[in-house]
């Protein structure tokens, strides 16, 4: 998805959370902290994202109206949360002089 609208918030030093709504109900949360290079996000899918993965694989900005075609016909409910956890990252940069 490009040029979503996000909220991002430095929630103390090196640390910083994202969050955004995408076009197709789904919601996602990261937390990022660039000191110890850890990650936790959490994502909330709407129940026709789980019930039908297929119409999701595409480049979501070439298909907006169709997006949210999907995202009102639904169903929302019942939602399905993915909480992860990850650490240990480059952030893409192999010896990670940006990061300090």
């Amino acid at each position: 998805m490009n040029k979503q609208k996000a909220y991002i918030h430095q929630i103390a030093e090196r640390v910083f959370k994202f969050s955004w709504d995408e076009p197709t109900g789904t919601f996602v949360s990261l937390t990022v902290n660039l000191e110890v290079a850890i990650l936790q996000g959490t994502v909330v899918f709407p129940r026709w994202v789980i019930e039908h993965p297929e119409k999701m694989v595409c480049h979501q900005n070439d298909f907006l109206d169709l997006m949210v075609q999907y995202r009102d016909a639904g169903p929302i409910y019942e939602k399905t949360i993915e909480d992860n956890f990850a650490q240990s990252l480059s952030w893409g940069m192999p010896d990670r002089t940006m990061m300090k």
